[in-house]
């Protein structure tokens, strides 16, 4: 063979080899052969496999072409086709909410307030809710279940949001006024505060009387959450968040199940 003849064959078998990275699209179990898409726009066709390879749909594969036929090598550990993560967001419900209540003419220094562990429906605000004591004060405290522990080794949150629901009146009364914020604080305690304990007694300082945005009743919304308040509901320097105000244009019922939801939006390798 001359020198010509030697490059004119190199080139031959270089047109009949080569491999590729490609995604399995579907599986003829009857012919034995796969369809492979490896991004030319044009899916190969009749794939033949190795037999160490168990094929499914979806898979990231190697495709090498031997002379006029295409194998499938086997799938490979990382899909390098796509962003390189998986993103994913955890609902966190409160473990439980507790709500409180005083007279007003109980306030301190007397130190009226009663706790009770809510199950449809809490409060916040101040309402005229009997002739014979006059305003009723309200404040409500949501409990989490560690946070960060819900939250996979590894991830990288990039967002956190707090959902309430607000709703109608319970009981014969007011539901408030037509908009009204929840007015959050940040808390530390690890149990049902005892009686008599305030709401402003029980207030993270750092995390005081946030008031995200406004809620008709019947509405749902959810706000994103202060960075600096994620944080701390990670690390557990905050063990939950507290509804509360004093005024009586910030009273309002919330539905317990829907209010309080932390929506923690974390990415995990792929």
């Amino acid at each position: 063979m001359d020198l010509a003849q030697g490059v004119r064959a190199a080139v031959a078998r270089d047109r009949q080899s080569g491999a590729y990275l490609g995604t399995v699209t579907a599986i003829d179990a009857t012919a034995l052969a796969l369809t492979v898409d490896i991004g030319t726009g044009t899916p190969l066709t009749g794939v033949r496999w190795v037999g160490s390879y168990v094929p499914a749909v979806d898979d990231f594969v190697t495709v090498l072409r031997a002379g006029s036929a295409w194998i499938v090598l086997g799938k490979l550990s990382k899909d390098l086709t796509g962003p390189g993560f998986i993103e994913q967001t955890a609902y966190i419900q409160p473990a439980s909410w507790v709500l409180g209540g005083a007279w007003t003419d109980q306030l301190p220094p007397d130190d009226g307030w009663d706790w009770l562990l809510a199950y449809d429906s809490i409060q916040q605000g101040s309402d005229f809710a009997d002739e014979a004591y006059g305003m009723r004060q309200y404040a409500a405290i949501a409990f989490y279940q560690s946070v960060a522990a819900q939250i996979p080794v590894g991830a990288t949150v990039t967002a956190a949001r707090v959902r309430f629901a607000r709703i109608e009146a319970i009981w014969a009364g007011s539901s408030g006024s037509s908009l009204v914020s929840p007015v959050i604080s940040g808390h530390a305690q690890a149990t049902m505060p005892p009686a008599g304990r305030t709401p402003a007694s029980m207030k993270l300082a750092a995390y005081t009387d946030w008031r995200p945005g406004t809620l008709a009743v019947g509405q749902a919304v959810s706000w994103a959450l202060p960075s600096a308040w994620l944080t701390a509901l990670m690390s557990g320097a905050m063990t939950g968040l507290m509804i509360h105000s004093t005024r009586v244009d910030d009273y309002a019922w919330f539905q317990t199940d829907l209010s309080g939801v932390l929506e923690i939006t974390y990415r995990i390798p792929a």
